[in-house]
């Protein structure tokens, strides 16, 4: 039953994630387009875009490591 809960909620955590990720490059991509911002403000706002994207990149390969780690435990067992 723990397990079930458990790939359950990493499943939904990385679905999450992929949302994420598609949402911040659909910004980015949107970015390019808007006319109301001057560069510097379209610089500091890709400046962030690219920073969320670092941080969800890595906590995604986090999740994957202690998912694999996980498994090589329960395989020890």
């Amino acid at each position: 039953m723990q397990e079930q809960l458990f790939g359950a909620d990493v499943s939904g955590m990385v679905g999450l994630e992929d949302q994420l990720a598609a949402a911040l490059s659909k910004a980015a991509n949107e970015m390019a387009r808007l006319e109301c911002i001057d560069n510097e403000q379209r610089s500091e706002i890709y400046t962030i875009l690219q920073a969320m994207q670092a941080d969800t990149e890595a906590h995604r390969s986090l999740v994957g490591q202690w998912v694999s780690d996980r498994g090589q435990v329960q395989a020890d067992a």
